[in-house]
């Protein structure tokens, strides 16, 4: 399978905004219970996916800088408007976690792919940017990729 992550604003799994969070598009279950450990990345994802809705969807480099800066004050305006982007993330992990046990009660097995690197603009990135190596303005000191293959040639 492809991963299962939201894609980017060109339909890429491999380069989401999110390492953790699942693309809510493809499956939910409207009957899902609060997760009981609440995911360290939830918190994260679901501020972040808030704050970039607000925003246009632009980069999180780009927004105001307490935004940008994760200020305490700047963030809690978001706080209400992050629960609808946590529970659909609860609502997709009950219907995925169904599906993967009807699947392994048939004899399936569910193999997917990952990406190889976490996005610039990821609300990982922007909650960790300690863990990455970015000038003080947030945009990478050094960038990696993966050539082009056949494919991606017109």
């Amino acid at each position: 399978m492809l991963p299962l992550t939201p894609p980017d604003e060109h339909g890429s799994p491999y380069a989401s905004p999110s390492a953790f969070a699942a693309w809510p598009e493809l499956m939910q279950s409207e009957g899902a219970p609060s997760m009981e450990e609440e995911e360290d990345w939830l918190e994260d994802w679901a501020l972040y996916a808030a704050i970039k809705e607000d925003h246009d969807h632009k980069p999180w480099f780009t927004w105001p800088l307490p935004l940008r800066n994760r200020e305490p004050s700047a963030l809690e305006a978001y706080r209400e408007a992050a629960q609808h982007h946590r529970r659909r993330q609860q609502r997709f992990m009950a219907a995925w976690n169904q599906l993967s046990t009807k699947a392994n009660e048939a004899g399936i097995s569910l193999i997917g792919d990952i990406p190889i690197f976490i996005a610039h603009d990821s609300a990982d990135v922007w909650a960790h940017r300690e863990l990455f190596q970015l000038n003080e303005n947030g945009w990478p000191e050094y960038v990696a990729g993966v050539p082009p293959d056949y494919f991606s040639e017109g």
